[in-house]
């Protein structure tokens, strides 16, 4: 895990710079209403974190970065769309 520490900090140092949207956790989890299903996954995945034990806290680091990322191209692949980004 050390080996990958500093690939992570450059990771995280180019994501600082781009475009991806990195919304709050708690904003995320308390804005709207939540459906059934939503709430059996937050419970699951508070069972999962509880399980994992030690490993928790670098997972859930992990999670964090790697997350907006995908889900950005995760919508790029599934719109076949380009972004216009604005010249200025």
């Amino acid at each position: 895990m050390q080996q990958l520490l500093p690939l992570f900090a450059v990771a995280i140092a180019i994501l600082m710079v781009s475009r991806i949207p990195y919304p709050h956790p708690l904003s995320q989890l308390i804005s709207g209403q939540r459906s059934f299903a939503h709430v059996v996954a937050v419970l699951f995945f508070i069972g999962a974190v509880w399980f994992v034990g030690a490993y928790a806290v670098p997972l859930l680091c992990v999670m964090f970065v790697l997350g907006p990322p995908l889900r950005y191209a995760w919508d790029l692949v599934r719109h076949r769309r380009r972004k216009e980004e604005p010249l200025f």
